[in-house]
């Protein structure tokens, strides 16, 4: 048993979502009504967010600053060094930026043992050119239905060929279709993925920060390595918030 590790950026090893700290500083308000949209399902995340950088005006320095302030969740590096131990490759998978998600990884406090340069980022393409933002989406699908920015699923598809349970943390609604393809499921506690999944009925651990993911996930496979009886889906966790 060799678990995958697919991990969403913002609002999961972060503590805000980028994007969203990006618009509200420097887009035109105009931004909100894109967010409507997507939110209410009439565009994918693809269209929204090339709408909505379109309206970002900021310098690399300016853009660099914001990031540089946004935490990272205390215990991600820790966790990312288990799964580098153990072997269990780490994917970063998100409809955020790659430009964002790298300034973001080689932190000084981030480069632990080089950890963190083990990861494969997969994400939505930034460039700045003067103050505008250029966005491309090498990670989108012609395939896939939702027009997302970065199509997990399918990603995920390709690269845990192999490898299982097949293990998912993230937090928000860019998460939705990843966690209904995932065997492991971790949604932050404060983040819109744990309605859908109660919506969906698709089974979850909620966590606090990735101290709980590594604990939960630590206790998860000490099971499945005693064989224990297996339940419908024995790939899964099923613990529900109070």
């Amino acid at each position: 048993m060799k678990p995958i590790i697919f991990c969403d950026f913002d609002g999961t090893i972060t503590l805000r979502d980028t994007t969203d700290a990006i618009l509200e500083a420097f887009a035109d308000p105009a931004w909100q009504k894109v967010e409507e949209r997507w939110v209410a399902g009439s565009i994918g995340s693809r269209e929204c967010l090339r709408e909505q950088m379109s309206l970002v005006r900021a310098t690399e320095e300016e853009l660099g600053m914001l990031v540089d302030s946004i935490p990272v969740d205390p215990h991600f590096l820790e966790f990312a060094r288990d799964c580098a131990g153990l072997g269990f490759p780490f994917h970063v998978v998100s409809d955020g930026f790659d430009w964002v998600i790298h300034r973001t990884l080689q932190r000084p406090e981030m480069n632990g043992n080089g950890t963190v340069k083990k990861f494969k980022i997969s994400a939505s393409s930034l460039q700045i050119r003067g103050s505008y933002m250029i966005t491309t989406f090498p990670h989108g699908s012609v395939h896939c239905t939702h027009g997302c920015a970065t199509c997990k699923p399918i990603l995920m598809e390709r690269e845990a060929r192999g490898s299982s349970p097949v293990v998912f943390i993230g937090d928000g609604n860019s998460d939705r279709f990843a966690a209904a393809c995932a065997d492991v499921v971790f949604a932050r506690r404060t983040g819109s993925l744990v309605k859908y999944c109660e919506e969906q009925n698709i089974p979850y651990s909620p966590y606090e920060s990735f101290a709980d993911v590594r604990r939960e996930l630590n206790q998860f496979l000490a099971r499945m390595a005693g064989q224990q009886p297996a339940t419908a889906n024995p790939l899964v966790l099923s613990y529900k918030t109070e």
